[in-house]
């Protein structure tokens, strides 16, 4: 909660290995671990947490990708009671819409990502996504989200958690969560049909998303910010979607085509946001 979670913040500040370290630790203490049993070889109990190859990915991914030119700004991990977000400096580059596809991507830093390669901290290049999303999947959770901000130079990756897979000890209280944007929300005002949730794309996810963090943009600014070249695209999928569903909407509605024209996230947005990862 608001005014208890600094009492539950770390700062690692060392090296990547020792940094890495204390996360697991973290992260041993809010996840769910089931008895299954001995291991015949060691004789210790295995419970290694279901979801653990996952956010193991998501966690050295940051490690790896982040840009440690940024002073200004450092990597950061929120545990909530439906998400775990991984947030670092330094978009990912390329197309949003290769990400997923096999094949070996470029590095902004090559040789920590072979450094963790060869610890076996991480999977092979260019499989890392993919796993991700097909193992969150297969637990029962929603498609992972990510965001790639380069004009925020920024990225993000979501694993919102289903609400059967919640836990109580999560450190948020259920109607309460912390935007992205470091403003905590209110009391949920109103409630999202399901028919709604359903109609949610990633596309239209990102596109509230990045409207919450920046309040309102022009067309040009948020296509630039999702990283879209073909406008007839980002039309089709990002923002008419959005705004049938009446998550966003312009600041100008009288007058479409002025120049000043921007976009905004609704009240109906913001409440999506907040309770997305209970659909």
């Amino acid at each position: 909660m608001p005014e208890i979670r600094w009492l539950d913040h770390a700062v690692y500040e060392d090296n990547l290995i020792v940094t890495w370290q204390g996360f697991v630790l973290k992260y041993y203490k809010y996840a769910q671990r089931p008895f299954n049993g001995i291991d015949p070889h060691t004789l210790m109990r295995n419970d290694t947490p279901p979801d653990y190859r996952v956010v193991r990915e998501a966690a050295i991914n940051l490690l790896i990708h982040q840009d440690y030119a940024d002073h200004s700004r450092k990597a950061v991990i929120k545990f909530y009671k439906d998400c775990i977000q991984f947030w670092n400096p330094g978009n990912v580059f390329g197309s949003d819409a290769n990400l997923f596809e096999p094949g070996e991507k470029e590095l902004r830093n090559p040789r920590i990502a072979t450094a963790f390669r060869r610890l076996a901290l991480c999977e092979q290049a260019g499989t890392g996504l993919r796993m991700m999303k097909m193992q969150w999947q297969t637990l029962g959770n929603p498609d992972p989200c990510l965001i790639n901000d380069p004009s925020q130079n920024s990225f993000e990756f979501q694993l919102i958690i289903s609400k059967h897979q919640i836990i109580d000890h999560y450190p948020m209280n259920d109607n309460k969560r912390k935007n992205i944007n470091g403003e905590v929300s209110g009391e949920v005002s109103g409630e999202v049909s399901d028919e709604v949730k359903d109609k949610i794309t990633n596309e239209v996810l990102k596109t509230i998303t990045i409207l919450q963090k920046n309040k309102s943009m022009t067309r040009k600014q948020l296509q630039s910010a999702l990283n879209i070249k073909s406008q007839d695209y980002f039309r089709k999928n990002f923002i008419h979607p959005s705004q049938q569903l009446g998550l966003i909407d312009m600041t100008i509605p009288d007058k479409p085509k002025s120049s000043k024209q921007k976009h905004q996230l609704t009240e109906k947005g913001r409440i999506i946001l907040i309770q997305m990862a209970k659909c």
